[in-house]
């Protein structure tokens, strides 16, 4: 999440193979190893974002994230602090790029040796892994009537694939 930080989403997910690669395949255990030479090969990688400040942070994290270990791990720490409810917003301006949620959550990971952790990215980080999801409904909306008018098993699942999901083989039309 901070490489995204001030660049597009477009731009660090065609990126995602060579930040796999570069980072070791995001092995904190490996990372926090990395070391200056590691930091100028990264500098070097014109595949990735090459802004020292985030690679240095990546390290910073990747160490953090193994001293969170012994408190239950990084994952359980973050899904702490799911709301309750997440937000509902019914136009592009009510969409939230933060909340109450992610600003204690980039407190405690700064108060935990975190970096580039800032609320903003949380929140970020917070709907990547599906602990929020303020996709608006109105968008899922306009896919609906050319779902209800495919024949099953004709178009309906394949405009679904396109969005990346599947819909089990028994589905049939929306009445």
């Amino acid at each position: 999440e901070a490489f995204q930080s001030g660049l597009s989403w477009a731009t660090i997910l065609r990126k995602r193979p060579a930040f796999r690669s570069a980072f070791a395949g995001f092995d904190p255990d490996v990372v926090a190893r990395y070391g200056d030479d590691d930091v100028e090969r990264l500098m070097a990688d014109a595949s990735i974002v090459r802004n020292r400040a985030k690679i240095r942070a990546t390290i910073t994290n990747a160490l953090a994230t193994i001293r969170l270990r012994d408190k239950g791990g990084l994952a359980p720490f973050v899904w702490s602090f799911q709301p309750a409810e997440t937000p509902t917003p019914r136009t592009f301006d009510e969409v939230p790029t933060k909340s109450p949620e992610s600003l204690a959550l980039s407190k405690a990971l700064r108060k935990e040796g975190f970096a580039f952790v800032g609320p903003t990215t949380m929140f970020a980080l917070m709907e990547a892994v599906g602990i929020l999801d303020t996709h608006l409904l109105s968008n899922l909306l306009l896919l609906l009537p050319r779902v209800i008018t495919q024949e099953k098993g004709q178009g309906c699942s394949q405009d679904f694939r396109s969005l990346g999901l599947e819909l089990p083989s028994d589905s049939s039309p929306i009445e």
